[in-house]
């Protein structure tokens, strides 16, 4: 059985920093191409009752993410207040967009709120070994 170290990659798509209210945040772009599905991790800081987190998933043809289409777009409402959020995108790439792939995101908290997102990719290779892996 293969362990989700050598299952996944996982990419730091955006580091963890303050988003302002209201200002559509986005990650850098991952390249999908050799990748059957890839799952973007969102967390947020605390988020009170009935604020939402409008997350897009975007795609484009070129690395830089220029000219990137929106794919699809979910909003999250927070049913109680929260200390920290999570929201998850996942994403089997087609042929029909491009081979990069980001989210944009935006908060409507009233404050900053630190957000940090991450990727991972299920990959149909091996990984190469990464020496900042725990295996217990």
């Amino acid at each position: 059985m293969k362990r989700l170290t050598e299952t996944l990659k996982q990419i730091v798509a955006m580091a963890p920093k303050a988003v302002s209210t209201a200002t559509l945040t986005t990650t850098s772009f991952v390249d999908v191409s050799c990748a059957p599905e890839v799952a973007f991790s969102i967390a947020t800081g605390a988020l009170a009752k009935g604020k939402t987190l409008t997350v897009q998933l975007v795609a484009s043809d070129v690395e830089a993410g220029t000219g990137a289409v929106k794919v699809a777009e979910q909003v999250f409402t927070a049913s109680d207040s929260l200390t920290a959020g999570l929201a998850v995108v996942s994403y089997k790439p087609t042929a029909l967009n491009g081979r990069y792939v980001g989210v944009k995101f935006k908060h409507d908290a009233g404050a900053d709120v630190i957000c940090g997102v991450t990727a991972a990719l299920r990959q149909m290779e091996h990984p190469a070994e990464n020496d900042w892996v725990l295996q217990v």
